[in-house]
């Protein structure tokens, strides 16, 4: 019953199907993403580097500064999160997240491996969307890209 789901998504490993009385739900769920750690001056301008700007004349155009930083013109939003905090350990900044109970100790230990002892920013993403994933650097934000991780145990 449940193999034309797979027939459906392919390519997407994380669709799960739950059976409930004879009708079927699917609920996709991120299997490994790709993860930045780092700086930004303020959560303002986090918020401006990932807002989406439309181009009804131009949809060749990246959808944020974010997609541009990544070299694609568009990602799907709804699987990507991000955080701003400027009083927390990097623990608390990743622990609050999607899956983090499947990755946190193995991205504090890559964060540390790079050097990085402080940040206040954290992006993860699903990697279906991002296929060259960039360490970001400029002026207002330096945040690394530490590696792919994944979200189920």
């Amino acid at each position: 019953m449940l193999n034309w789901l797979k027939k459906l998504f392919p390519s997407n490993g994380g669709t799960q199907a739950i059976e409930q009385e004879d009708s079927i739900i699917y609920s996709p769920q991120m299997q490994q993403i790709h993860i930045w750690i780092g700086t930004c001056k303020s959560e303002d301008m986090l918020d401006s580097f990932f807002e989406e700007i439309y181009d009804e004349e131009d949809d060749d155009l990246p959808i944020n500064k974010f997609a541009t930083s990544q070299d694609v013109v568009f990602y799907d939003h709804d699987w990507v999160e991000r955080s701003f905090s400027s009083n927390c350990s990097i623990r608390d900044l990743i622990h609050p997240h999607s899956y983090s109970v499947n990755y946190l100790e193995d991205a504090l230990a890559r964060a540390s491996k790079f050097g990085i002892e402080t940040a206040n920013t954290f992006i993860m993403a699903d990697v279906n969307d991002f296929n060259t994933p960039k360490t970001i650097k400029r002026k207002e934000m330096s945040l690394s890209y530490i590696g792919t991780f994944n979200c189920s145990p």
